[in-house]
């Protein structure tokens, strides 16, 4: 005779044990976007694990094309807990002028049989080569061009507030490219000097 089921009890409990993975943890500070793939990004990178380590490397993904970059290798046999900084150059990994990078930090331990690997939680930037950012500051110039042209074509011919925030823009964009010269950075930064001047003309003051 079969014993009737419980719809509301269950027949049996499964446990299931989660494997003692290491804890990875990966951080940076001072984040621009886009950042200059030429420029070292500073990474914080932190583990906690219960078995020993064997080593902490970094995973970054960029388009089709995924890469690794060791960033310690312990020597110690009996080290479970890391933290430290390191500075990852992303141009190598990059294929293209404007990218969007993920960079995972791995850890993996000296676990029997099989060693463990912990990731920590991606981080996702944007990038630009040293020509991307020329391009971006170009844009923005004949952004401002256009918002220049318009105010002439006005009546009252007053410069837009965005034109003075575009100049900021275009006038960092120029310092950060090696595209530009001493010159070309001296010439944006008079017509700087030149739109405030019109506009607090504008403005009366």
């Amino acid at each position: 005779i079969l014993p009737s089921l419980s719809d509301s009890r269950p027949v049996a409990e499964i446990s299931v044990r989660q494997l003692p993975v290491p804890k990875v943890t990966l951080g940076t500070t001072n984040l621009k976007e886009p950042w200059p793939d030429d420029q070292p990004l500073e990474l914080s990178i932190a583990v906690d694990a219960e078995n020993p380590l064997q080593l902490v490397r970094l995973v970054i993904v960029s388009g089709q094309r995924t890469s690794t970059e060791l960033v310690s290798s312990v020597m110690s046999e009996d080290l479970k807990n890391l933290s430290t900084t390191y500075s990852l150059t992303l141009e190598p990994y990059v294929e293209s002028d404007m990218a969007e990078v993920e960079i995972i930090a791995e850890a993996v331990d000296r676990a029997v049989p099989t060693p463990l690997v912990g990731k920590s939680k991606p981080l996702r930037l944007k990038t630009a080569s040293a020509y991307g950012r020329y391009r971006q500051a170009l844009e923005t110039l004949k952004e401002i061009k256009t918002l220049v042209d318009k105010s002439l074509e006005e009546a009252n011919g007053e410069l837009s507030p965005e034109a003075s925030v575009l100049m900021e823009k275009a006038v960092e964009q120029s310092a950060d490219s090696p595209f530009f010269d001493g010159l070309d950075r001296v010439h944006i930064q008079q017509f700087q000097s030149l739109m405030e001047s019109a506009q607090k003309e504008g403005m009366g003051e």
